[in-house]
């Protein structure tokens, strides 16, 4: 899995746009203190592969998803939107 995508975002370079909810999060903490582990080792494990992301966690937020994952895509490069909270 992780050195998967490494290899594919490192190596080969392929531009990797995507976004990812992150279910059953507790949106009264943190994310470092979130019990589910999904959710609480999400953002550390893509700041080890070096991958960059985002947080959108309003409705105020949800205007830079479309960038970010146009950027992605025209640099060749990968970026990770991760839906934290209910947006709508």
């Amino acid at each position: 899995g992780a050195n998967a995508l490494r290899g594919m975002v490192h190596d080969q370079r392929i531009p990797l746009a995507v976004i990812a909810g992150m279910y059953g999060r507790d949106v009264t903490r943190p994310l470092s203190q979130d019990p589910a582990s999904a959710v609480r080792l999400c953002t550390p494990l893509l700041d080890a592969l070096e991958i960059p992301w985002s947080l959108v966690e309003s409705p105020a937020d949800a205007p830079t998803i479309g960038p970010r994952l146009r950027e992605a895509q025209t640099a060749r490069r990968a970026h990770i939107v991760l839906l934290g909270a209910p947006t709508t």
